[in-house]
């Protein structure tokens, strides 16, 4: 075999107008079958946004509202955190001035009672303006404070 056989056969050059290449013209490539489907494309990109966006919201909506829903359980529960820890520590400090007034005597321990729950309290609110401290400094973006 030739690589004649292999190859496709070209057309002569030539200088004569007569061999003429069609060239297409663009008015033809978009036409307006092409307009048409170029539209409904479009048109179905559109409506699938605008799903996808109505179907965010909606998520969003829900989640919100089970937040909310689930908010107000917990403020309720946290409610009866509160009373129940309050009465809690009232029992425990009358158990100590019982246990303590026969060992004392009654002014004595009222006293150790009195100042125990002083010195809590103290040691709570240094540890409370601490941790203010910190979340003002993150939030001005002071990093002079280690994080541990």
């Amino acid at each position: 075999m030739s690589n004649s056989d292999n190859e496709p056969e070209l057309p002569a050059a030539s200088d004569d107008d007569s061999a003429h290449v069609p060239v297409a013209n663009d008015s033809d490539a978009e036409g307006s079958g092409s307009r048409r489907s170029l539209s409904a494309e479009l048109r179905g990109l559109i409506d699938d946004l605008q799903t996808r966006v109505e179907t965010e919201l909606e998520f969003h909506r829900a989640r919100i509202s089970y937040t909310v829903s689930q908010s107000k359980h917990i403020s309720v529960l946290m409610v009866g955190v509160g009373v129940f820890g309050s009465v809690a520590v009232m029992a425990l400090v009358l158990g100590l001035l019982l246990a303590l007034i026969p060992l004392f005597g009654h002014w004595v321990a009222i006293g150790i009672v009195t100042l125990t729950c002083l010195v809590l309290a103290i040691l709570c609110f240094l540890f409370a303006t601490w941790k203010t401290r910190r979340l003002q400094n993150l939030y001005r973006g002071d990093e002079t404070e280690n994080e541990s």
